[in-house]
C-alpha cells in the first residue's frame, strides 16, 4: 500500500522524524509531502533524520513544504529556533525532480550557520525548481535574505534555477528590520524590483 503513496500532508501534527523516515523508505512513488509539525513541547527536530528520509524520495519529490516549531514560543519572548531544530537539511540541489519549495532558511541551514560561512543559494536549491516560498520572521532570515537572497534574485537564479518562475517572501508573522536602518526597509520594494528585472513573479505575504 505504501509504495502506491504519491502525498503526505501532516498539518500541525507532530510526528517524529524517525518515523517519518522509517515511512519514506516504502514510499518510492512520493511526489508530494506536506511536513507542517508545529506543536507544543514536540522537543528538537534532528533536521538530519528528516534529511535521510527525504533521500529516500529524491528522485520522485516535486513538492516540499517543511514548517516545523512550537505553539510556546509563540507566547514567550524567546529567541526563535533555540530548541526546536537540530543540525540543518542542506542542500538540495540534487533533487532533480523539486519545482515546488517551501522552507525556512533555519531548517535548510541551520540555526547555528552565520550568514557569512553558509553556502550561497545557487548550491542549496534544486536545479529546476519553478517555485520557491521562504518563510521570514524569525531567527536570523533577514540577515540570511539579505546577504544570500538578493545576489540570488539578481541574477544567479538565473543559471543556478533557469526554470523559476515565482518567488514569494512569506513574512505573515514578522517585523522587518533592516540591520543600521530601521524600519525604512522595504522587502517588497526590493526583492520585488530585483524579481521584476529577472522576469520572476514576486509576491510578499503579509498577516
Amino acid at each position: 500500500m505504501a509504495r502506491n503513496v504519491t502525498t503526505l500532508c501532516f498539518s500541525r501534527r507532530f510526528v517524529p522524524a524517525e518515523v517519518l523516515e522509517a515511512f519514506l523508505q516504502q514510499t518510492p512513488r512520493l511526489s508530494t509531502l506536506i511536513y507542517d509539525c508545529r506543536s507544543v513541547c514536540t522537543g528538537a527536530l534532528p533536521l538530519s533524520i528528516l534529511r535521510q528520509g527525504l533521500n529516500h524520495i529524491q528522485d520522485s519529490l516535486t513538492t516540499l513544504v517543511v514548517r516545523y516549531g512550537n505553539y510556546v514560543d509563540a507566547f514567550l519572548d524567546t529567541e526563535p529556533f533555540v530548541g526546536v531544530i537540530d543540525g540543518s537539511l542542506g542542500s538540495l540541489r540534487k533533487f532533480s525532480s523539486l519545482t515546488n519549495l517551501k522552507i525556512p532558511l533555519a531548517v535548510l541551514y541551520g540555526r547555528d550557520t552565520p550568514p557569512s560561512d553558509a553556502l550561497p543559494l545557487v548550491e542549496m536549491l534544486p536545479l529546476n525548481l519553478e517555485h520557491l516560498t521562504i518563510p521570514n520572521g524569525s531567527w536570523n532570515d533577514e540577515a540570511f535574505i539579505l546577504h544570500h537572497m538578493r545576489p540570488f534574485l539578481a541574477g544567479l537564479c538565473r543559471t543556478a534555477t533557469p526554470h523559476l518562475q515565482e518567488f514569494v517572501l512569506d513574512s505573515s508573522d514578522s517585523y522587518w528590520v533592516k540591520p543600521g536602518s530601521g524600519p525604512s526597509y522595504n522587502p517588497e520594494i526590493d526583492l520585488g524590483d530585483l524579481c521584476k528585472r529577472q522576469g520572476l513573479k514576486f509576491t510578499h505575504r503579509r498577516g
